[in-house]
């Protein structure tokens, strides 16, 4: 039996001797005879090379509704209202899978159906012997529908993982392998066949899997150099849609060829696995396989590692297994359930992780303290869109980067990083349970703490030390980060309780460089303040460092005005202001209230020598957080999106 997102799934067999049936769990009975496994989906029953076993054929048939399928299947199908003539319309939305198993004395064959209410045909996928060609039109008659199961569309209920998985595959790390080719002289001289063994593999490990396989065509020597050269294998690479587009993933019905060629090259690689990226199975449909997946994976030494599930459901259990990667240096995970990390064996862990990626992730307090504590040299934590409010002790003396992003926040405490120097927090929320409204950003010990936001004065409550910063906090020595060069707040400029706060926050970073103030949106302004209020509350050294200020999402207000005014007569090294204009209040704005919104700053009096320009930076649309810039450490200004990777290419939806 085979769940897939999107639709039903369905196992079928044979009847005879040899026929098995779909029983309450995930495995099969047999009709009579002796007991053997089920030649099911993904599960390599052939021989040869992968790529010769997989075979297609379209059957020319209309798809079978509800009144031709038997038995309990049939009332399954009803009570669901799918696959009837006198469906409801949601039905439409969902595509029952047929999976149907047969074994022959001479060959063994697995065929999965796609029957689709909006395509009335049916696609095969047949796997037989190499030698056994494949069928124009198939047979069906000897198999019958033993088992039904369906399973709820992905992007339908849950449009906010489905996002968080984007960014994931966004942020994943380019392979260390190649896909350009050189030309080679025109003598016709056979130069690379003249190295040795050792060289060869060289080169083919530096070639992404699809294109190492491909080696084995120049001659029999290379059949055997790719099985043995360190392997790179992203499943992405397979289909041409993801490497024009690195955030597609296929849909169910294209996956089905997918999930046999990974388990294909995981068992015939002899190893070192240098890269493995696994982001387009439906994992859920494919249970029995994920453990076979990772032994060989951990076995044979993977270094990076990439393990997204696909994408339904979100609390699929993580297999304990992974823990068994001990040569890992890069990891990313998605939309999975952590395992019980108590359990865990005292060896299980990454002793030489140093880049880790969490996205969608059921786990508890416990698990992230036990990933910390048994990633001793690990650098780069990310986690985007718990499924849960993440709370952390950090306590680290490896970690140089923090990103936090779409996820609700208890209490993130810094307690002891000396390394630590980025604290990233993008699109997060205060936390989802408890009585406290704010979560609690804590720094205690961070000496080299040069990038921190975006802190949001409305959700986050900042403590430094044992000091709480609000509006009446009288700053000291105790309260004083003086690393920190790049900061970035968000403010409510309408509410006066949030403005009073920011000579504050202003106060504690003194030595601030590059300021990134993002203007957030007010349903009901509460206040006003004027410009003498900036002048009493903070003083010329709060802001005399500041060389950048970049104002986003730009409404053109009065206390917007006022604290740009502010900035302009008492920064003393100020180069230049950037405003990033807020679509909704500019893109219908005529041409004189535009002039009337900018006029403000002709009056304003520049103590800095050295301002150069006023720049306005119109966007359509927000550009999106870059996650993979984040844990950048050379990029100085990670809030400079401007600056972000290219993500065009990437920003289409599936």
């Amino acid at each position: 039996m085979v769940p897939m997102a999107g639709g039903a799934a369905v196992a079928l067999g044979v009847g005879g001797a040899n026929s098995w049936r779909g029983g309450g769990g995930p495995g099969y009975e047999r009709i009579s005879g002796g007991r053997r496994p089920p030649c099911a989906v993904g599960v390599d029953g052939g021989r040869g090379d992968v790529l010769a076993r997989e075979r297609r054929a379209t059957v020319g048939a209309r798809a079978p509704s509800a009144d031709s399928l038997p038995g309990q299947a049939t009332g399954e199908l009803e009570r669901r209202g799918v696959a009837r003539d006198d469906a409801p319309a949601r039905a439409q939305k969902t595509s029952p899978l047929a999976v149907l198993c047969s074994s022959g004395s001479r060959s063994e064959s697995s065929v999965q159906l796609l029957i689709s209410p909006q395509k009335p045909s049916l696609l095969l996928t047949h796997r037989r012997s190499e030698s056994s060609p494949p069928p124009a039109i198939m047979d069906l008659s000897e198999f019958r529908l033993v088992n039904c199961r369906f399973v709820p569309d992905f992007i339908d209920q849950n449009e906010k993982a489905g996002t968080a998985l984007k960014y994931a595959y966004k942020s994943l790390p380019p392979p260390p392998a190649t896909t350009a080719a050189a030309r080679a002289p025109p003598d016709g001289v056979k130069r690379i066949s003249r190295l040795p063994d050792q060289h060869l593999r060289n080169i083919v490990s530096r070639l992404v899997a699809k294109d190492a396989v491909r080696t084995g065509a120049l001659a029999s020597r290379w059949r055997r150099i790719w099985r043995s050269a360190p392997l790179v294998f992203l499943d992405a690479g397979l289909p041409p849609q993801c490497r024009k587009n690195p955030i597609w993933r296929p849909l169910l019905q294209e996956t089905l060829g997918i999930n046999n060629a990974v388990s294909a090259i995981l068992k015939t690689h002899q190893g070192p696995f240098r890269c493995v990226q696994i982001t387009c199975c439906y994992l859920d449909m494919n249970k029995a396989q994920i453990k076979k997946w990772l032994q060989p994976i951990a076995n044979k030494g993977v270094q990076e590692l990439a393990f997204i599930n696909r994408p339904w459901p979100l609390n699929l259990p993580l297999p304990a297994s992974l823990f068994s990667c001990t040569s890992l240096t890069r990891l990313h995970i998605g939309a999975w359930k952590f395992p019980n990390t108590a359990a865990l064996p005292e060896a299980a862990g990454f002793p030489h992780l140093k880049e880790l990626f969490l996205t969608s992730i059921l786990m508890k307090d416990q698990d992230l303290a036990f990933l910390l504590e048994r990633s001793p040299v690990l650098e780069f934590l990310t986690i985007i869109s718990s499924q849960t409010d993440v709370c952390l002790c950090l306590v680290s003396h490896s970690l140089r980067c923090l990103q936090l992003g779409l996820s609700s926040l208890g209490d993130i405490a810094v307690a002891d990083a000396p390394r630590l120097e980025s604290l990233l927090l993008w699109m997060t929320q205060r936390r989802g349970t408890g009585g406290n409204k704010f979560s609690r950003i804590k720094i205690a010990n961070a000496p080299n703490l040069s990038r921190l936001g975006y802190c949001n004065l409305g959700q986050h409550q900042l403590q430094i030390g044992d000091t709480i910063i609000e509006s009446s906090t009288k700053v000291s020595s105790s309260t004083i980060i003086p690393s920190v060069q790049v900061l970035a707040l968000e403010v409510h400029f309408e509410v006066r309780k949030e403005l009073m706060t920011v000579p504050s926050f202003l106060k504690c970073f003194p030595n601030v460089e590059t300021l990134h103030i993002k203007s957030m949106k007010v349903d009901q302004p509460t206040g006003k303040v004027k410009f003498n209020f900036w002048q009493e509350a903070c003083p010329v050294q709060c802001v005399q460092h500041i060389k950048k200020l970049v104002i986003h999402e730009f409404k053109g207000s009065k206390n917007e005005h006022a604290f740009i005014k502010f900035i302009g007569q008492r920064a003393g090294m100020l180069e230049g202001v950037v405003l990033v204009p807020c679509r909704e209040s500019w893109y219908m704005c005529s041409e004189s209230s535009l002039h009337a919104r900018m006029k403000p700053f002709l009056d304003v009096k520049w103590v800095s020598k050295k301002m150069k320009h006023i720049r306005t930076n119109f966007r359509y649309s927000p550009t999106p957080w870059n996650f993979r810039m984040g844990i950048d450490v050379s990029c100085r200004d990670p809030f400079d999106l401007d600056n972000a990777l290219p993500t065009d290419a990437s920003s289409s939806d599936e």
